[in-house]
């Protein structure tokens, strides 16, 4: 099975993404402020830390902003 990573998971369009790929791959959820994985995409540190936790990965996906 394939390994995906959505980035903005928790957001209105990241949760319909994860819903469509869950019968198809294993999604990992990332988002700012809920979910299973934290990651600040502002920050270099944060998306090393989450690329590092997650391992290798197929496919990425990424909904999110930065917070302004």
């Amino acid at each position: 099975m394939i390994r995906v990573l959505v980035i903005g998971a928790s957001g209105l369009l990241g949760s319909h993404i994860v819903t469509q790929l869950q019968a198809k791959a294993e999604v990992l959820e990332a988002s700012a402020t809920r979910g299973p994985l934290k990651v600040d995409i502002s920050s270099p540190e944060s998306l090393r830390a989450l690329f590092e936790k997650t391992g290798p990965l197929d496919a990425i996906v990424c909904v999110a902003s930065p917070s302004i």
